[in-house]
């Protein structure tokens, strides 16, 4: 599962480049011991560039896996449904 020290270097990130968009890790990284990406949703408004810029924060901090990002309000009715009805981890609502 994600420790407390990844999830405040994931808050930290989003705090200086993604102030208004809410938040949430979920899939396995939230529900097992063993994972290999953080899944991050993002819902809220943010342009393609700061998806880029927080992207490139999240490759080169100190995290131990990568970070996959998914903006919520682009994606299909059907996966944001699927992912919301999933466990999640709100570390902004």
């Amino acid at each position: 599962m994600i420790n407390e020290k990844n999830i405040e270097e994931i808050k930290k990130n989003f705090a200086s480049l993604a102030k208004n968009v809410k938040f949430f890790i979920f899939g396995k990284s939230i529900k097992e011991k063993k994972f290999d990406k953080i899944n991050i949703g993002i819902i809220g408004k943010i342009n393609n560039e700061g998806m880029e810029n927080l992207q490139n924060a999240f490759d080169d901090s100190d995290l131990p896996c990568r970070i996959c990002l998914t903006h919520l309000d682009i994606i299909t009715k059907e996966s944001r449904q699927k992912i919301l009805s999933d466990e999640m981890l709100w570390l902004k609502r």
